[in-house]
């Protein structure tokens, strides 16, 4: 297993293991400025269930994570213009994930 796939995994189920709680992961961005997004994981899940109607769709869900297992796609909160909507986090770039007392840094 390469380092890059195990933190994959580690923020995976470090998402995972914390269910549906608030939680904040900042990273750099391809601009280089550092983000910090607020999120809920089981939001994500619970909006993509219309987005599968189709199997044409649900095929080019599988076939992104598939093709990019570094992205993470995250259903965003209160980010600046005060809407919510679905960001792509390059893990390769996270610099920590925090949910409550519990937080992951990678430097």
């Amino acid at each position: 297993m390469t380092t890059m796939t195990k933190r994959y995994n580690e923020i995976a189920h470090f998402i995972e293991s914390n269910g549906s709680k608030f939680m904040t992961i900042e990273f750099v961005k391809k601009n280089g400025e550092k983000r910090s997004i607020n999120f809920n994981p089981r939001a994500a899940k619970n909006h993509l269930v219309d987005e599968y109607k189709s199997a044409s769709t649900a095929q080019a869900v599988e076939t992104r994570k598939a093709n990019n297992p570094h992205l993470l796609a995250v259903w965003e909160h209160n980010n600046s213009d005060g809407s919510t909507k679905f960001r792509s986090i390059n893990m390769d770039t996270v610099l920590r994930i925090a949910c409550g007392r519990k937080e992951i840094r990678y430097l």
